[in-house]
């Protein structure tokens, strides 16, 4: 039987809690710069003149380049965007696996190996994008995270919720 709060976790807290969080996807549309490697700019006949300011100046790419020698090195590293496709698919695997595996049989609550998943995901975001190009790799790890592991306490407390009633219940309804 589900205690008064787990009932209200059940019904208004856990369906509202997936509401906002898949709003916050939509908001990635907003909130989220694309890159702009992966942008096509058409240049026409009015983008070929010089600028009218004559100041000397250092853009953007310039600036970030580090020189070794003779070689030159950009400052900011960051892996390919497949790369990260791939690891947020792998972080997800694993969020699942161990989540849902044995979902029947299990009575305690899962945390552990998920809460360290996602901070090794994060730490290897922070590491590995340097420039933090990739913004949307931590924001999905998290927002995902949070929705799976919402529907599995959800699906966890609908599991305790019709459970059959034991002996040992039975004996402490009757006395």
């Amino acid at each position: 039987m589900l205690t008064p709060r787990q009932k209200f976790i059940k019904r208004i807290a856990l369906p509202l809690a997936l509401v906002v969080f898949f709003g916050l996807f939509v908001m990635d549309i907003f909130f989220v710069p694309s890159s702009s490697s992966s942008m096509l700019k058409l240049i026409g006949p009015s983008d070929m003149k010089i600028s009218d300011d004559f100041s000397p100046r250092i853009d953007s790419e310039a600036a970030i380049v580090v020189r070794d020698g003779d070689n030159i090195i950009p400052f900011c590293t960051t892996l390919p965007g497949e790369l990260w496709i791939f690891l947020l698919a792998a972080y997800l695997f694993l969020l699942f696996f161990n989540l849902f595996y044995d979902f029947e049989k299990s009575d305690s609550l899962h945390w552990f190996w998920e809460s360290l998943y996602t901070l090794l995901a994060l730490w290897g975001w922070y590491i590995w994008d340097t420039c933090h190009q990739n913004i949307w790799f931590p924001l999905y790890i998290l927002k995902l995270g949070v929705i799976i592991y919402l529907v599995y306490l959800y699906l966890l407390y609908k599991q305790k919720e019709i459970q059959p009633l034991t002996d040992e219940d039975l004996e402490n309804f009757e006395g």
